[in-house]
């Protein structure tokens, strides 16, 4: 397959979103009962992950050629990264609206980096489609993958054991995957 190696990123920066993504339910219930606040004011954490994507994916889309796919790709990564180590010594319900504000964020560049390279790494119209199909499939793998992952790592009786740090470990691998694509994905 041409060019396995960059779709093995797309694929994987994906998957990790996907998780990340959709762990906000479970993250909406856990903060009600750790923190003890309402449903409603819980519920906020949608919006610092959602208006984000939409704002983000806006704005950036003119500037990604000046940054570059694989530049945008690795900052979104390192961001979610950071906010992931930081996240086990969170002890205040804001963490929580910057962890997903960052993710929206985040998504956002891979998103778009990720759409921008499908044309540069498939070679006809079939295999776009093809290859895009392959995406969302795998995307919805990981929201499925998520939901294990986070009931795995989710113990109501100790708050101090937070999931989302456990999704770090995607995050790195992918961040290891990119800095080694080729430079072709530099400008876009």
């Amino acid at each position: 397959m041409k060019n396995f190696n960059i779709k093995a990123v797309l694929f994987l920066n994906y998957f990790v979103f996907a998780i990340l993504l959709n762990s906000v339910g479970t993250v909406i219930l856990q903060v009600q009962q750790n923190f003890g606040i309402s449903k409603s004011h819980a519920s906020v954490l949608e919006g610092f992950k959602d208006l984000p994507i939409a704002i983000c994916s806006f704005i950036l889309a003119s500037f990604l050629p000046k940054i570059g796919i694989r530049n945008s790709m690795l900052a979104a990564l390192l961001m979610v990264t950071c906010m992931c180590f930081i996240m086990p010594f969170a002890n205040a319900f804001w963490f929580f609206k910057l962890l997903f504000a960052v993710v929206g964020v985040s998504f956002a560049l891979i998103k778009i980096s990720v759409f921008t390279s499908i044309g540069l790494v498939t070679t006809n119209d079939k295999e776009h489609a093809s290859f895009m199909g392959y995406l969302e499939g795998f995307f919805m793998i990981g929201v499925l993958m998520g939901n294990v992952v986070f009931s795995l790592f989710t113990d109501d009786h100790d708050p101090a054991i937070n999931p989302l740090a456990e999704c770090i470990l995607g995050s790195g691998r992918a961040f290891r995957f990119i800095i080694h694509i080729p430079v072709f994905l530099k400008t876009g």
